[in-house]
């Protein structure tokens, strides 16, 4: 399959700059290229684990939303903690130093949860021009979800800085966004990161539906200043979507 015209626009800076605020936030998601410089790993062609209950997440996810084409191939379900993207994410993080060590997954602690790295889920990406949405959804106990929304990152990590192996750095700033408040309970963030050439946004939305578990996040240059607008819209979409699927 072909992607979009509009996707060759993505510079591999970009992807790179996207790809630091997705390790270092443990949101993971897909590209239309390798955004770490290495090759992708081949893709797994054995069955995943929870196979049938991630493949239910899978059809309650969207296939389009408005110019945001989904990319299949960067696409995924099976058990969170085995996700290529969540691995990816892992691998880069490893690369990573920060001045605050803390601040590691500081706004998305949930991820790191027993019960969320063993669940099923399933990971839609979207290319939209120079963004990259992502929408992963989690079938959890309600109580681990509630406890994935408790989580909020330490006062100290509103600001922190990355250096990478080469010695690359990049200077992050985390803020809440006020949103109004999607299916059960809500919350909103968004990161900003400066590498001294490209300055890259992220802006996440994390619901709880039930015993459902998600995550949207919109990442990119934020050209257009849409990004709270658009992660709004996906969510409603998305949610409108799941309760049609999942009950």
């Amino acid at each position: 399959m072909k992607h979009p015209q509009k996707i060759q626009k993505v510079s591999f800076q970009t992807l790179t700059a996207i790809a630091l605020i997705a390790a270092v936030s443990a949101c993971g998601g897909g590209s239309t290229e390798d955004r770490s410089g290495e090759q992708e790993p081949p893709a797994d062609t054995a069955p995943k684990a929870g196979t049938d209950a991630a493949a239910e997440l899978e059809k309650a996810q969207l296939d389009q939303f408005g110019d945001a084409k989904l990319i299949p191939e960067q696409s995924e379900q099976g058990i969170y903690a085995e996700l290529d993207a969540t691995q990816r994410a892992e691998k880069l993080r490893e690369s990573i130093e920060l001045d605050k060590p803390e601040c590691m997954d500081a706004v998305n602690q949930w991820g790191q949860l027993p019960e969320v790295r063993e669940a099923a889920a399933s990971l839609a990406a979207f290319a939209r021009d120079s963004d990259t949405i992502t929408h992963t959804l989690i079938q959890v106990p309600e109580e681990t979800a509630k406890e994935a929304l408790d989580t909020t990152p330490p006062s100290e990590c509103s600001t922190y800085q990355a250096t990478l192996d080469d010695g690359t750095t990049s200077s992050y700033t985390v803020e809440d966004i006020d949103m109004e408040t999607v299916a059960d309970d809500s919350r909103a963030f968004s990161v900003t990161t400066d590498t001294g050439e490209d300055q890259m946004e992220l802006h996440t939305l994390i619901y709880r539906n039930g015993d459902y578990l998600a995550a949207t996040s919109i990442a990119g240059p934020n050209e257009n200043g849409d990004y709270a607008e658009t992660l709004a819209a996906f969510a409603k979409k998305a949610l409108e979507r799941e309760n049609e699927v999942l009950g």
